[in-house]
């Protein structure tokens, strides 16, 4: 197939999905979720470099108020920079406030941290694990990845739900308040200077994996991005934003927003604030309409309404899975949840042409988890529809999560994953028919272009053919 040719990139023609119109879709979406409808002048990132330059512009501007609520703050140059500049602001008499969760931020951020405590943390801490492991009777298995949780929290998406609530149990106080501060030299440096900090001491089940910078009651960023050198390209004191862990690079998506209802709404969800009794923003030719989405911590089970009141994103995915007519394109990192696998084959299955970008480099533990996605959709898909499967390989390390459904985009912090899905705090944005979604498809275009096609093969053993040459693919 000839990529030049494909359909993702253009302006989607509104389609009529079995007799239900755009518009009644999102009434039928407002209905189940209650997820407000929102107007903003919106810019989108897909550039760390790009996002963080902005984002620290935005906090060296700040008159008022600077409220952020993040997965993971790293204890590199990123993370300090913007511990500095919220410093200076705190001290000019800015209104700071600071949510951090706990595993993210100790696990996913501090890797060289956690080596230089690995000694006082066996000491510590073993011994405690150890005597949870026997009292729970943990197969040696989930052992081996209860300590390898310490490196990569990726490993969690490998157990079954018994196999995670033993986790829970065993991991939920291993670690003090006490001590994650003082293995954090960043977090602790603001802690200090008296900026308020929240720490989300959360079961791995209800982690915060959602991201939103706030600013003056006006202005906020949301989306995938950590703060972290892998997300922003590293801070250099005198050169500044440079991009020098380029090879590392995750390639992902920030979403600015000029908005007075989306910093309110936000400013509800995570610090504690009233929630807004009417929205002030109208719809201009420069303010975008989207819809923002929330999975609310916890679990709710499937199919009640309660699920799509406190599952937002999961309720809006599926239903959007389910309606699918012309394309799906999936930019996602993490590929783990068979429901959504199940949902896509259907797709397939009716004729709905399907564009799956993956990541090139990735962990073993979400390598094999993504490939077990895969083969699910495949055994699940008809022989004579399989052609309509596109799976495909970007050469960057890919921490997006971004899904676009004939007129419909939801992109943020939400996975394809059980753990995201049906239990972590996540922020998502569901555009539709304007110009911030015909950016967003553009991207997604230069991503599919950018990225190695793999054919599925039969068989057990061969999960993927050899990369076939562009004439085979056109052909």
């Amino acid at each position: 197939m000839d990529m030049s040719e494909t359909n993702v990139g253009a302006m989607p023609v509104a389609v009529t999905y079995d007799g239900v119109s755009i518009e009644d879709i999102k009434k039928q979406i407002r209905e189940n979720t209650n997820a407000p409808t929102m107007f903003a002048k919106t810019e989108v990132y897909t550039s760390g470099i790009e996002a963080f330059i902005n984002i620290d512009h935005a906090i060296s501007q700040a008159q008022k108020t600077i409220k952020i609520n993040v997965f993971i703050w790293s204890n590199d140059s990123t993370g300090l920079r913007l511990a500095e500049q919220l410093i200076v602001a705190h001290k000019h008499g800015v209104n700071v406030e600071v949510n951090v969760d706990k595993f993210g931020s100790l696990v996913m951020g501090n890797h060289y941290v956690l080596a230089r405590w690995r000694a006082y943390l066996i000491l510590k801490l073993l011994p405690r694990v150890l005597w949870k492991i026997i009292r729970y009777r943990v197969r040696p298995s989930t052992i081996r990845i209860l300590l390898g949780m310490m490196r990569d929290a990726s490993a969690i998406y490998s157990l079954k739900p018994p196999e995670v609530a033993k986790i829970e149990k065993i991991s939920s106080d291993l670690i003090s308040d006490e001590m994650f501060l003082k293995m954090h030299d960043v977090l602790q440096l603001m802690q200090k200077s008296g900026i308020r900090l929240h720490i989300n001491n959360n079961p791995i089940r209800r982690i915060d994996h959602s991201k939103a910078v706030l600013i003056d009651q006006k202005l906020a960023f949301m989306g995938g991005m950590n703060i972290s050198d892998v997300c922003s390209g590293g801070f250099e004191p005198h050169i500044g934003w440079t991009g020098k862990v380029e090879t590392n690079y995750h390639r992902d998506y920030w979403i600015r927003m000029e908005s007075a209802d989306m910093f309110a709404m936000l400013d509800h969800y995570y610090f504690d604030s009233p929630p807004p009794t009417a929205h002030t923003d109208q719809p201009t030719e420069q303010a975008s309409e989207m819809m923002l989405l929330h999975n609310f911590p916890g679990y709710a089970k499937p199919g009640t309404p309660e699920f799509g009141q406190k599952k937002q994103i999961t309720y809006v995915i599926e239903y959007l899975l389910k309606l699918a007519k012309k394309h799906i394109v999936i930019e996602h990192a993490y590929l783990m949840n068979d429901n959504i696998a199940a949902l896509i084959a259907d797709a397939a299955n009716r004729g709905v042409e399907i564009e799956i970008i993956r990541s090139s480099k990735q962990h073993a533990t979400t390598e094999t988890a993504s490939n077990k996605f895969l083969q699910r959709i495949r055994a699940l898909t008809r022989q004579h529809r399989r052609m309509l499967l596109h799976i495909r390989r970007h050469p960057n390390i890919l921490h997006s999560k971004v899904m676009a459904v004939d007129d419909f985009t939801v992109i943020g912090s939400a996975n394809l994953s059980m753990e995201s899905l049906l239990y972590h705090d996540e922020l998502s944005l569901l555009i539709y028919n304007n110009a911030v979604q015909q950016q967003i498809l553009t991207y997604l275009k230069q991503a599919i272009l950018e990225s190695r096609f793999k054919r599925l093969l039969r068989g057990p053993r061969r999960k993927y053919s050899r990369e076939l040459p562009q004439e085979t693919i056109e052909r």
